[in-house]
């Protein structure tokens, strides 16, 4: 059997809530005040003491370079971490062999392995599918769609060696409607937003034709507007979920909340995007606006989102 070695060391100080990122820890009192830890290093993986936020909130949340959290009036905010540390690159020896790449785009793609483009069959027709083998070093992967009319959407997963599917599109992928310099390379650090979800390609949503064979958990992905009729999408294969911070940190937290509308009681965000539930227990989504947001059938009194959305309800 395997399990977890519990070893716990006490950090001064009280909290009610706790939040960690990478090379970040934040959470509130029972004042429902704000604080974050300084000093987090590899070597002192705790910190050096906590650092007051200007601001109120009871609960908070903390995904990649952003904190989410609400108030006592339910009031929903978010403020950006500056400083975070990128993640060390994941080995290639991680990926052993190659990997395999699938595409699926309405219309014509055009596929770019660490920023070189790949030529290959499959490319010029909606209901095709371009498939080719990549390095299991890459880093990158960029694809551009053009939509020369009507429905449109992307849609592409990676095996690994042995068939298994590591990535496929989702709102961890980034997606713009122009591109810019080293887009398609590892490392790009041009803050694209993160892809749109779209049902418009209603074939897409079914296993038939070339793409009868892809995961389920695939998604079909766009900018957030159907006036865009070329996108530019991209990837990062480089970070592992089980990538370390390297070096000293030098995470700073200042007050530049910005609210969201709505009223929610929990909120959290994870790659699977922002999700919330409020005093009546309704789960909501966040649209890739950032200003509105959707409701998911259900009821939650609290929520935990990461790749996947956890949750529980008044049963307990």
């Amino acid at each position: 059997s395997s399990g977890i070695n519990a070893e716990y060391g006490h950090i001064p100080g009280k909290q009610k809530w706790i939040s960690s990122g990478r090379g970040v820890v934040a959470g509130v009192n029972s004042g429902n005040n704000i604080y974050y830890r300084r000093g987090l290093t590899p070597g002192r993986p705790t910190g050096t003491g906590w650092v007051h936020i200007p601001g109120k909130l009871m609960m908070i949340e903390i995904y990649e370079d952003q904190l989410v959290g609400t108030n006592p009036g339910h009031v929903i905010f978010k403020n950006p971490i500056m400083g975070v540390p990128a993640p060390r690159p994941i080995r290639p020896s991680a990926r052993r062999g190659p990997l395999t790449l699938q595409v699926i785009c309405d219309d014509i793609s055009t596929i770019y392995i660490d920023g070189k483009h790949r030529p290959t069959r499959g490319t010029g027709r909606w209901n095709q599918m371009a498939q080719l083998r990549i390095p299991g070093s890459t880093r990158a992967i960029g694809i551009k769609c053009r939509n020369t009319g009507g429905p449109y959407g992307l849609m592409a997963q990676v095996k690994d060696r042995t068939g298994k599917v590591i990535f496929v599109t989702d709102n961890s992928w980034k997606c713009s409607n122009r591109p810019q310099g080293g887009w398609a390379r590892g490392g790009f650090r041009g803050r694209w937003r993160p892809a749109h979800i779209t049902r418009n390609q209603k074939p897409f949503l079914r296993n038939i034709g070339a793409w009868r064979s892809m995961s389920r958990n695939r998604k079909v992905i766009w900018t957030n507007t159907s006036r865009d009729r070329t996108v530019y999408c991209r990837k990062d294969l480089g970070p592992s979920a089980g990538s370390r911070v390297t070096g000293p940190t030098n995470v700073r937290i200042t007050a530049r909340w910005q609210s969201i509308p709505g009223r929610l009681t929990r909120i959290s965000r994870g790659r699977a995007g922002v999700w919330g539930v409020n005093k009546h227990g309704h789960i909501y989504k966040l649209n890739s606006n950032g200003r509105s947001w959707r409701r998911i059938s259900g009821n939650l009194v609290h929520i935990s989102v990461g790749s996947q959305v956890w949750g529980v309800n008044r049963g307990q």
